[in-house]
């Protein structure tokens, strides 16, 4: 609680409590004392069918950078292997209008926008990526002279060498595992962005 005439202090800086309920695939993840994410996680075919006869087991991994980032990482995998058959994760994120949930990904991709659009409205149009050319692409709905930034997580071994917006060389900044790309729009629509990176 702050204190009248006092800064308030930084948030905590901690993993969330995972409850993982293997014999029917409940997970739920908790922060604070509250519940942040809920889901059912299970084997699935294909075309949607559950596979029964395969449970689900859960990993998890929790490092602090020296900056004192916390990164989690839950990694659920079949307990055989099945041709045909992948994990899948339903669920509902409960955190507030700004958190969502993202899968793991070993490659450079989109964590999070600066503009925020409510009623189903997102500013993130497109997200592709091409693990030839090493190339993360996407478009974003933007608005005039509202300052915008995507930020980009780099995982271990990925550094961002160039980007472009419209056909202009655009702003980056590295910083903490993740590299930002800052626009100022010059017209409120769409904008298409690539950022290049090596290895």
């Amino acid at each position: 609680m702050a204190v009248p005439g006092e800064t308030p202090g930084a948030p905590p800086n901690r993993a969330a409590r995972v409850q993982w309920n293997a014999v029917d695939g409940r997970l739920s993840l908790f922060y604070q004392g509250a519940a942040i994410l809920e889901g059912l996680v299970r084997a699935e075919t294909a075309d949607g069918q559950r596979v029964s006869e395969l449970g689900v087991r859960l990993e998890t991994t929790e490092s602090r950078s020296e900056a004192g980032k916390v990164e989690q990482v839950l990694t659920f995998r079949l307990s055989e292997p099945l041709a045909g058959s992948r994990v899948i994760f339903r669920g509902r994120v409960l955190g507030s209008e700004e958190a969502f949930a993202a899968e793991t990904r070993f490659h450079p991709w989109v964590l999070s926008t600066t503009r925020h659009l409510s009623q189903g409205g997102v500013s993130l149009l497109d997200e592709e990526w091409d693990p030839d050319q090493l190339v993360l692409s996407g478009c974003s709905s933007v608005v005039v002279d509202d300052p915008y930034v995507l930020t980009v997580h780099l995982p271990d071994g990925f550094r961002a060498t160039s980007a472009m917006v419209d056909g202009s060389p655009g702003q980056t900044e590295a910083r903490d595992g993740t590299v930002a790309l800052r626009l100022r729009p010059r017209v409120t629509g769409e904008v298409h962005w690539t950022i290049v990176f090596a290895q």
